[in-house]
């Protein structure tokens, strides 16, 4: 029996079963065959389509499509070691990448021609494997696009189809002929037959957070199990679910297919099925564990992502982060990575036990910083692998849009011995469409805040939650460095949590009629433009005495940004235009009631356009234009 291990339960019995909201793609002509899904390292949902085309697709919506060359047909997607998301093209038998910007590189040098590349994965060794279903081999691609494929060990005939990173560090993939293979990472092929049926037509493969492989039998119409000694599980011909296509482990724990009509989840050896929000004959096909407590599928004939709710109980209060320590599910030993529940991963990060030893962080270092279990870890062969959460603020706009609330980000950061590999944890404040408002960093802890010494150390910091916001992105990053194998940069006890300041008391009563400000009429400047150096008597007649003030404020070029009209800089340059003001002197004025005159020194100011204005406290009363000239110069 499988035994799914949660750090929470599903949602109670009288919640809502899980529920589909569909995302359209837009794509004039019908539908663009939308097969291949994963979560890239900007943490969008990025898909890949057997009609020639990959795409971009926020988490609430906004699609961005990227054509590929005539005859190309995306098939496999995954995200790389190298922050870029990586597509196996079965149409032109290439292999190659897109950036999060957009751009795209193609490999073919080293794959066999009309090889057809079905599957792609990121294996623990920092290379993408992929299958070659016509060539009938198996294909390794280095980041720098540098191929190798072997063939050594299938059986002749074999026809490669899906491929998985596994729970022991080596590349487990399927083949239509009712074999599951095993490739080490020198190439050294393994084929397992007993458990698996003849007719079944394995293609899909996954592994669970328990440590096995799951893959689906195409013409069985159901979904198996193995442990990595090649040991099939009961029952024999695998749990019947019709119409399956793909399977992804999920933030509950479970697995979760994609089947006919419908999406599925299966626990305890159980299939249920869920159709809430799927339309009839959409074709449900590939299916992924987003960032925020939902899967994600494509749909081949219906022209649209959608996401579907899994029943976890998303936390309301105090950390906002599901897994936060890395603690649901088994972590994987040195050489391998495994799915880590409730996080999108990229590269090959994962959960690491302290009790595995081999140098890593040890129980010791658990019990100084209350670590439980496990650390996160950037995992092996990866120079940069991620793990990204976003959390839906929209119930709190009200107080946010105030400005009244702050968001606190901590966790214990750390590293290996004096290595430089390093974790930090970055959150992104998006709008309500997905736009980056700001974003704060804690980390990374150095060797050096470590003194050369294996383990994590606090780091937390406070930040304004800007108005606008709606979704925070958390992100935690672990950077390897240059020539290691393991990427060592740690994370745990990641938090998340929010502090709302109360609504403001009233403000008190304004002063009774007749003792505001007065009224103020004929301003006007003598002159109104001066040689620098020259005094201007400031002229106004007041309807009542009030202590004001004479300000003068420079009139400057500037550029609109975010944070308003500021100085213009190179960065800057496609912005749009606008005038800012510079505070460069303010003149006390105890004005009388009638006419009124102050002297106003401009003695060593700048050339330029200046504005005066006259106010009580912040209440501008009256404003003038001044032009100040160069002084006369020195006979």
């Amino acid at each position: 029996m499988l035994v799914a291990v949660a750090a929470w339960a599903p949602a109670a019995a009288a919640a809502p079963p899980p529920q589909a909201i569909e995302f359209p793609l837009g794509v004039p002509g019908g539908s663009p065959l939308v097969i291949a899904i994963t979560v890239g390292a900007d943490g969008n949902l990025w898909f890949g389509s057997q009609s020639g085309m990959l795409g971009r697709l926020t988490p609430v919506g906004g699609v961005t499509l990227f054509p590929l060359p005539p005859g190309a047909e995306v098939r496999g997607l995954t995200a790389g070691p190298d922050g870029n998301v990586w597509f196996a093209d079965t149409g032109r038998s290439v292999v190659g990448h897109i950036t999060p910007a957009g751009a795209i590189t193609s490999f073919s040098q080293g794959i066999t021609a009309s090889a057809r590349p079905e599957s792609i994965v990121t294996g623990p060794d920092g290379n993408l494997w992929f299958t070659e279903s016509s060539a009938r081999r198996i294909g390794r691609i280095t980041p720098g696009g540098t191929v190798t494929e072997f063939a050594l060990g299938l059986s002749p005939g074999a026809t490669p189809n899906g491929i998985t990173a596994g729970p022991d560090g080596a590349l487990w993939f399927t083949e239509l002929e009712g074999r599951i293979g095993r490739v080490v990472t020198d190439g050294t092929i393994t084929e397992f037959q007993q458990g698996v049926p003849a007719d079944s037509r394995p293609t899909a493969i996954t592994a669970s957070g328990d440590g096995e492989l799951w893959w689906v039998g195409e013409l069985t119409d159901a979904v198996s199990r193995m442990s990595p000694a090649g040991i099939v599980a009961p029952p024999p011909g695998g749990l019947p679910v019709p119409g399956i296509t793909s399977l992804a482990p999920g933030p509950d724990g479970a697995i979760w297919v994609t089947a006919g009509d419908a999406v599925g989840r299966i626990a305890g050896d159980v299939p249920t099925l869920f159709t809430a929000g799927i339309r009839p004959a959409t074709q449900p096909w590939g299916i992924v564990q987003g960032p925020d407590g939902a899967m994600w599928f494509t749909q081949r004939a219906g022209n649209a992502v959608s996401r579907i709710t899994t029943g976890i109980d998303l936390p309301a209060d105090g950390n906002l982060l599901l897994n936060p320590g890395f603690e649901a599910g088994p972590a994987a030993g040195p050489g391998a990575n495994r799915p880590v529940p409730g996080w999108a991963t990229t590269g090959t990060f994962t959960a690491v036990p302290y009790s595995v030893g081999m140098g890593f962080p040890e129980p010791a270092n658990s019990q100084a910083i209350g670590g439980g279990a496990n650390a996160g870890a950037g995992g092996p062969g990866s120079a940069e692998s991620r793990a990204i959460q976003h959390v839906d603020l929209t119930g709190r706009a009200t107080a946010i849009d105030a400005g009244r609330v702050t968001a606190t980000i901590a966790a214990h950061l750390g590293g290996f011995g004096s290595d430089t590999d390093a974790a930090t944890v970055t959150a992104t404040f998006r709008d309500a469409g997905w736009n980056a408002l700001g974003s704060a960093t804690i980390g990374p802890v150095t060797a050096a805040d470590r003194q050369s010494q294996t383990g994590l150390l606090p780091r937390g910091r406070d930040a304004a939650v800007p108005a606008g916001t709606r979704y925070i992105q958390v992100t935690v990053i672990a950077t390897r460095a240059p020539g290691a194998a393991y990427n060592d940069g740690y994370a745990d006890n990641v938090s998340l949590t929010l502090r709302t300041a109360p609504v403001p008391a009233p403000a008190a009563p304004g002063p009774p009629a007749g003792t505001g400000a007065p009224g103020v009429t004929g301003l006007r400047l003598v002159p109104a433009t001066v040689r620098a150096g020259r005094p201007v008597s400031v002229r106004f007649t007041a309807s009542a005495a009030a202590r004001l003030t004479v300000r003068v404020q420079r009139v400057l070029p500037g550029r609109r940004a975010r944070a308003g009209c500021v100085a213009p800089r190179p960065a800057l340059r496609g912005l749009r235009a606008c005038t800012r003001y510079a505070n460069v002197a303010a003149v006390p004025a105890n004005a009388a009631a009638g006419a009124n005159r102050v002297s106003l020194a401009t003695r060593g100011r700048a050339p330029g356009r200046y504005r005066v204005r006259l106010q009580r406290g912040a209440t501008v009363l009256a404003a003038a234009a001044l032009r100040v000239i160069p002084a006369r110069p020195a006979r």
